[in-house]
């Protein structure tokens, strides 16, 4: 959990990993889609796509990044990415508070 204060711009690093359903081995890859869903407490979930929004960004492969400014007294990130059929999903919960 990351701890911010309100008005401030921040990047959530998005890792991609694919795993070999064999080996157990993790490599990173790119998704064929990727979208991030922000919901301020209280607020309307805002979902943002990778191509499609400037807000997430390619990094590499593999690595990509959410720049959100923190307007929300908290706010949950939700990542939801796609490799071939298979879909992943990962939470993240960051905490704004007063300057």
């Amino acid at each position: 959990m990351s701890t911010l204060f309100a008005g401030a711009t921040f990047a959530i690093p998005i890792p991609v990993l694919s795993v070999d359903v064999d080996t157990l081995v993790e490599t990173p890859a790119d998704p064929t889609t990727l979208a991030v869903t922000v919901t301020p407490s209280g607020g309307v979930a805002v979902t943002y796509t990778y191509g499609v929004d400037a807000a997430v960004t390619r990094q590499g492969v593999g690595l990509y990044r959410l720049t959100v400014v923190a307007v929300a007294p908290s706010m949950k990130v939700t990542v939801t990415t796609t490799l071939g059929t298979a879909t992943g999903v990962d939470r993240t919960t960051v905490v704004v508070v007063a300057p």
